[in-house]
């Protein structure tokens, strides 16, 4: 052969070496973590990484959210009492407004912008920061629904434990749909059709049936909302487990 020929196929077998070695490291790293840590990769986010890296550069987006969480709800709330509904049926509907929205937000700016995905290393993927948020924002919708119940308890005279259970229950039954949707259709578009569906069939219960709807919600025992948002938020991490796992991460590269 030539030179020119034996500086080609050195250079061929120089990359072959290199793919080489890149496929048995990616092996034994998916080895290491077949069972990922997530106590401990939550415990990273949360406290080692902090809150403020994990939504860096979004608190326009959070403010916007949080903006227009209140102004639909007071709209919704506004709307459905002129038209007869029980105020629960108003908290039901709108409980998970304020999680779909800063998730809806956060994630369009981070796709279009990309900068924390540039900073995560080999030990972390885009799935790991999308798991973090899902339960930071879990969290927010909470607290949000609390001041909201205390506050609708206030104002309409109605059972707050009642009001809170049922925002309670709704955001668990929603974060559940929506993870559901990310595991089975491997993607967000999957997971936002869910949540379509969720505010749709919701809608569409409070036009075609809203006496049946609002007595539901009114005559049902109190701890059967609670058992449901219990049982929702212990299944919503395990979703969050399966989101984080080698397994889920390796179908969608």
């Amino acid at each position: 052969m030539s030179g020119r020929e034996e500086e080609f196929m050195a250079g061929v077998w120089e990359k072959a070496e290199e793919k080489e070695q890149a496929v048995r490291a990616a092996k034994v790293l998916l080895s290491e973590t077949e069972k990922p840590d997530f106590a401990g990769f939550m415990k990273d986010t949360f406290v080692n990484i902090g809150v403020k890296q994990l939504y860096a550069g979004m608190a326009d987006v959070i403010s916007i959210a949080f903006v227009i969480t209140v102004l639909s709800v007071y709209l919704l709330v506004k709307v459905m009492l002129d038209k007869g509904e029980s105020i629960y049926a108003a908290a039901f509907c709108s409980a998970p407004l304020l999680y779909a929205g800063i998730f809806a937000l956060t994630w369009m700016k981070e796709r279009g912008s990309g900068c924390y995905e540039l900073q995560m290393s080999c030990k972390y993927t885009f799935f790991h920061v999308l798991a973090a948020r899902m339960l930071g924002e879990c969290f927010l919708g909470f607290v949000f629904n609390g001041m909201y119940a205390f506050a609708l308890a206030l104002r309409y005279q109605v059972d707050g434990i009642r009001l809170f259970a049922v925002s309670f229950s709704s955001l668990m039954l929603f974060s559940l749909l929506f993870a559901a949707g990310l595991l089975w259709g491997r993607g967000i578009r999957s997971a936002l059709c869910c949540c379509g569906g969720w505010f749709l069939i919701n809608f569409l219960f409070l036009f075609f049936a809203p006496a049946v709807y609002g007595r539901l919600l009114q005559e049902l025992p109190v701890l059967l909302f609670i058992g449901v948002g219990v049982c929702g938020m212990c299944l919503h991490i395990r979703q969050l487990m399966s989101i984080t796992a080698p397994s889920f991460r390796k179908t969608n590269y």
